[in-house]
C-alpha cells in the first residue's frame, strides 16, 4: 500500500522503475470520465530535485525516461468528489510502480478513480496501490482494469476498503483480468458492503491462468447487487484447486456463476475460513447451488481450513522439486491419489502425521511415480494446505 508523507511536494507521487533509461512513457489523466482530460503534472529523473512541468491532453502525451527511476507528481485537481489521475496505459517499458500520498484518502470518492492505471503494462513485475483506508463510499468505475493485462506480475495487493459500505457499477471489474503470472491475488475488504452496483467485481480474475488459489469476497452484510454479479469472476483460471471460502452470506440464497473451468471438476475444493460455515458451504454442492455451478459438487471437498478431507485424493505440491540425498525424485506438481488409505504402522493416517513408511515405492492411481531403495523415516506434513514429503535413503 502506498506510504503516507504529509510533506511531500504533491498530493501524489508516482515512483516509476524501468527496465532501461531510454524512450518515452505514455501518459493520460482521468477525472469522472472514462475520457481523457486534460491537466498539469510534474516529472523528475530519480527521487530528488527539480520537478519538470507537463501538460498532459489526450492519450498521446508521453514524457521522456532519462532514468531507470522516474517521478510522477500532481495534485487531485478535484471536481467535487471526483480525483485526477494518471493512466500508464501500455507502457510496456515499466517494471514497478510505488506510491506516495500526503495522506490517506477519506469521505466519498467519486467516479472512475484510478481508472486503467497500469493497463497493458506487460513488463511489471511489482505493482502498488493507493492509501483509501478513510473512504466511506465509491462512485462508478473504481479501479476498473487496475492491472488489465500486467502479464508479468506474479502477486497483486488491493486497496483498504474496510470503511466501504457502499459501492457503485463496475466496482474492481477487470481489476486482475489477463495477469496470467499471478501466483498470488488478494481480494478487497467487503465485509461491511451492504450494497453494490452492477458487474460487481466481474471478470476480476479472468484469465489468471497460473492461480491455484482464489478467495472468495465476504457478501455476510450485502443486502443487494446490480445486474452481472461477480460475472466471469474466475473465467479460464485453468489452474485453481482452491477456493477460499468466507462466510456465506449471498451465496446461501442466490446461485452465482463465477465462471470457473468445467475442467476443475474433481479437482477444486473448497476451504472454508470458520467452522461454523461448513455445513452451509456444503450444501452449496447441490444442483442448482452457487459450489455446483463452480463444479464443487462433492461436500467432502469442502472442508474446514486446515482440516483436508481423510481420504481420496490430495495434490502435493513441490516447488521445485522433491529430492533424496540430492538425487531428483520428481519435480512441478503431482495429484497423488490414495486407492484405500494411507498407513503408519498399521494405522490410518486422518489427517497431517510423521513416519510413513513405504515398502519400496510410492503409487498413484494404480501407477508407479518413483522406486525408493529402502526408505527411512517418511513423513507426510501439512502445512497450510500443502503436503509435504521427505524421507531418508540408506
Amino acid at each position: 500500500m502506498a506510504t503516507i508523507d504529509p510533506n511531500q511536494d504533491y498530493d501524489i507521487i508516482h515512483t516509476l522503475t524501468f527496465a532501461e533509461a531510454s524512450g518515452d512513457c505514455p501518459i493520460s489523466l482521468h477525472r469522472g470520465s472514462d475520457s481523457a482530460i486534460s491537466g498539469t503534472v510534474y516529472y523528475r529523473a530519480g527521487t530528488s530535485g527539480d520537478w519538470t512541468s507537463l501538460s498532459v491532453s489526450g492519450t498521446a502525451t508521453t514524457f521522456p525516461i532519462t532514468s531507470t527511476t522516474m517521478q510522477i507528481a500532481h495534485g487531485w485537481n478535484k471536481s467535487g468528489n471526483y480525483h485526477m489521475t494518471p493512466s500508464f496505459y501500455g507502457a510496456t517499458n515499466i517494471t514497478s510502480i510505488t506510491i506516495s500520498q500526503k495522506s490517506a484518502l477519506t469521505g466519498t470518492m467519486g467516479n472512475y478513480f484510478m481508472y486503467s492505471y497500469a493497463e497493458g503494462c506487460s513488463s511489471l513485475t511489482s505493482l502498488d496501490v493507493p492509501d483509501t483506508s478513510g473512504l466511506t463510499s465509491v462512485g462508478t468505475y473504481f479501479m476498473y482494469s487496475y492491472a488489465y493485462g500486467c502479464s508479468s506480475l506474479t502477486s497483486l495487493a488491493v486497496p483498504d476498503t474496510s470503511n466501504l459500505t457502499s459501492v457503485g457499477n463496475y466496482f474492481m471489474r477487470d481489476y486482475a483480468r489477463d495477469c496470467s503470472s499471478l501466483t498470488s491475488l488478494a481480494v478487497p475488504d467487503t465485509s461491511n458492503f451492504t450494497s453494490v452496483g452492477s458487474y460487481f467485481m466481474g471478470y476480476y480474475a479472468y484469465g489468471c491462468s497460473s492461480l491455484k488459489s482464489l478467495a472468495v469476497p465476504d457478501t455476510s452484510s450485502l443486502e443487494s447487487v446490480g445486474d452481472a454479479f461477480m460475472r466471469s469472476y474466475a473465467q479460464n483460471c485453468s489452474s485453481l484447486i482452491e477456493l477460499v471460502l468466507p462466510a456465506v452470506g449471498w451465496f446461501e440464497d442466490n446461485n452465482v456463476n463465477w465462471s470457473v473451468p468445467a475442467g476443475r471438476l474433481g479437482v477444486l475444493k473448497g476451504r472454508v475460513l470458520d467452522s461454523d460455515d461448513l455445513s452451509s458451504w456444503r450444501a452449496l454442492t447441490a444442483e442448482g447451488k452457487t459450489l455446483y455451478t463452480n463444479y464443487i459438487r462433492d461436500p467432502d471437498l469442502v472442508y474446514y481450513e486446515g482440516v483436508e478431507p481423510a481420504q481420496g485424493e490430495a495434490h502435493i505440491t513441490a516447488t521445485s522439486k522433491l529430492s533424496v540425498s540430492g538425487c531428483k525424485i520428481a519435480k512441478a506438481e503431482a495429484p497423488v491419489t490414495a486407492v484405500t488409505a494411507i498407513t503408519a504402522q498399521g494405522k490410518k493416517v486422518a489427517q497431517a502425521q510423521a513416519d510413513i513408511t513405504a515398502t519400496n515405492q510410492l503409487s498413484a492411481t494404480g501407477q508407479k511415480y518413483e522406486a525408493i531403495p529402502a526408505p527411512k523415516n517418511f513423513q507426510a506434513q501439512q502445512v497450510n494446505g500443502t503436503i509435504r514429503l521427505s524421507w531418508e535413503v540408506v
